[in-house]
């Protein structure tokens, strides 16, 4: 049987097991068994705070502190750390780092140039490219991640229905443009790379000199419009005293992208786009505009009605546009 002394002594000893591994911990609780095992603690010690449960297993050699919560953000950092120090999080993982809205319940994506540091990393998908441009990490949320044009490179590459999406946020965020995503392509653009044909085919929807769009809901109505083909337009324009979204000029007609938390959460912000409404009509103007569910979730509805109204031979006289061609 075991004496009180040494239970006493068990007991002191995980106290400072546990003091150790909290002080090793990163932020999301967890600990590399390379950086503990023998400078800070034994195998020994390791093995009895996994048996004690104040230390869970996570990915191979990584622990989790059991008091720290486990949440989608620990997950993929235990796998890029169990992957080695030149792992990244790469594809769509990347980009729900850099804030992209996507659903995290796929599988982890890690890039790596060289073999993985530990066998049996789990929920993961390891990727050992050939194509080795634009791997410098990115520090997101305490995590390694791949660049932003890397991140959408990959992501067309593996996820390819979030591809547009990701390009979208890029586009907003100022990370990348139309004319910098075509400059790395021709870099990463190797016989055999996996997502080059589809991002080409991507960026080919959009046009180089368009100017940065400043929301997601413009940047979608904007892909939109390159998509179905509509009769060019300019982005952004100024018409007196107002910035407008899309306007074609020689029609007359303006398009505006209304994102409710801009143009329908107050009844002043409602009075506002009525006045604005009133005096670009004055100038001569139709206003035309779609609401962000039209756009984002109804996108045939959207394109399908613009094109319905310029395919009519006078678009003065079309059911949709009232004002007078100039």
């Amino acid at each position: 049987a075991t004496s009180c002394a040494e239970n006493c002594l068990l007991c002191t000893q995980g106290d400072m097991h546990l003091r150790t591994l909290q002080s090793q911990s990163n932020r999301y609780g967890l600990v590399n068994r390379r950086d503990l095992v023998p400078a800070h603690m034994s195998r020994s010690s390791w093995s009895r705070a996994l048996q004690a449960g104040y230390l869970l297993d996570s990915q191979p050699n990584i622990g989790r502190l059991a008091s720290v919560p486990c949440t989608w953000e620990q997950r993929v950092a235990a796998a890029v750390m169990s992957a080695g120090d030149d792992a990244l999080a790469a594809g769509s993982t990347a980009a729900i780092l850099y804030g992209v809205s996507l659903p995290p319940d796929g599988p982890v994506h890690i890039v790596t140039p060289n073999r993985p540091r530990n066998r049996g990393i789990t929920d993961a998908i390891l990727h050992r490219p050939l194509d080795l441009h634009d791997l410098e990490p990115s520090v997101l949320h305490g995590i390694a991640a791949s660049s932003p044009f890397r991140t959408l490179l990959d992501t067309a590459a593996w996820d390819p229905q979030y591809a547009q999406r990701v390009l979208e946020h890029f586009l907003v965020s100022g990370d990348l443009t139309i004319r910098s995503c075509w400059r790395r392509l021709f870099v990463h653009a190797t016989q055999g790379r996996p997502g080059i044909r589809r991002m080409k085919n991507l960026l080919n929807s959009w046009d180089m000199d368009t100017e940065q769009p400043e929301s997601v809901l413009e940047a979608r109505m904007l892909a939109l419009c390159f998509m179905a083909k509509l009769p060019p337009f300019e982005f952004q324009a100024q018409i007196g005293n107002y910035r407008v979204d899309f306007l074609w000029r020689l029609h007359r007609v303006i398009l505006e992208c209304d994102g409710f938390a801009y143009h329908g959460s107050t009844r002043q912000s409602f009075e506002d786009d009525r006045r604005r409404d009133a005096e670009l009509q004055a100038l001569g103007f139709t206003v035309w505009r779609f609401s962000f569910r039209q756009i984002m979730h109804e996108p045939k509805f959207v394109t399908n009605s613009i094109c319905k109204a310029f395919s009519a031979q006078d678009v003065a006289k079309s059911g949709y546009f009232h004002a007078e061609n100039p």
